[in-house]
C-alpha cells in the first residue's frame, strides 16, 4: 500500500503506520483535534454537567426559554439527541429540537412552555464525550416558568362566585389570582 501515491512513484509517503482509526462516520473538528492531540494516554473521565440554563430551581422562567446543558469537556455531538435530552412537564416528555455546539446542548421546545408549570430536564447517561466515556448517571433539574398564556391563549378566568370577601381565584391554571378592591 503507498500511502499519497498517485499514478506515478514518487512523493508518496515512506515510513511506518503504527495505527489507524476507522470510523463510521465523519469527525468534528473538535473530535479529530482531540484524537490528533492524544498521543500518550487515554481519556478515562467521564463528562459531567456543569451548568445548567434555566438554573437548577429557577422560577418565573420565561416560556419562550430554551434550555441548555455545558459540559466538563468536548461531547460526541451524535450522543446528544432528543432520546438523551430530555424535558418533561410532570405529565411527558415534551417535543423538541437539539442541538450540540462547542460543549453546550440545547433543547428547544417546538411550541412555547406552559406557564405556571414545573420542569424537569434531563441528561441521561446515553451522552459521550470525544474519547467515548458515559456519564455515571443521569443528572436532572427543575425549573418553573412563570404565569402565562394557556394553550389557547388564556391568560385567566375569574368566575366571580366566591360570593363575598376581596379574593378573586383564577379558575384558568393559570394561577393568576387576585384582589378586588373598591377604588
Amino acid at each position: 500500500m503507498a500511502i499519497g501515491a498517485r499514478y506515478t512513484n514518487f512523493g508518496n509517503f515512506v515510513g511506518l503506520i503504527d495505527a489507524v482509526r476507522i470510523f463510521n462516520r465523519a469527525l468534528s473538528a473538535q473530535e479529530a483535534l482531540s484524537l490528533f492531540n492524544d498521543t500518550t494516554s487515554s481519556d478515562t473521565t467521564p463528562p459531567t454537567v456543569s451548568a445548567t440554563n434555566p438554573a437548577s430551581d429557577a422560577t418565573g422562567v420565561a416560556v419562550d426559554t430554551v434550555i441548555t446543558a455545558t459540559f466538563s469537556e468536548a461531547m460526541d455531538a451524535g450522543s446528544i439527541t432528543p432520546s438523551t435530552f430530555l424535558v418533561n412537564n410532570g405529565s411527558a416528555n415534551i417535543g423538541g429540537a437539539v442541538t450540540y455546539s462547542g460543549t453546550t446542548a440545547t433543547f428547544t421546545p417546538s411550541v412555547p412552555l406552559a406557564g405556571s408549570t414545573t420542569y424537569t430536564a434531563t441528561i441521561t447517561m446515553g451522552v459521550m464525550d470525544v474519547a467515548g466515556n458515559t456519564m455515571t448517571a443521569d443528572y436532572s433539574w427543575n425549573f418553573t416558568t412563570a404565569g402565562g398564556a394557556s394553550a389557547d391563549g388564556l391568560l385567566a378566568h375569574y368566575r366571580f362566585d366566591e360570593s363575598s370577601g376581596t379574593n378573586a381565584a383564577d379558575s384558568s391554571g393559570n394561577g393568576n389570582n387576585g384582589t378586588l378592591f373598591n377604588g
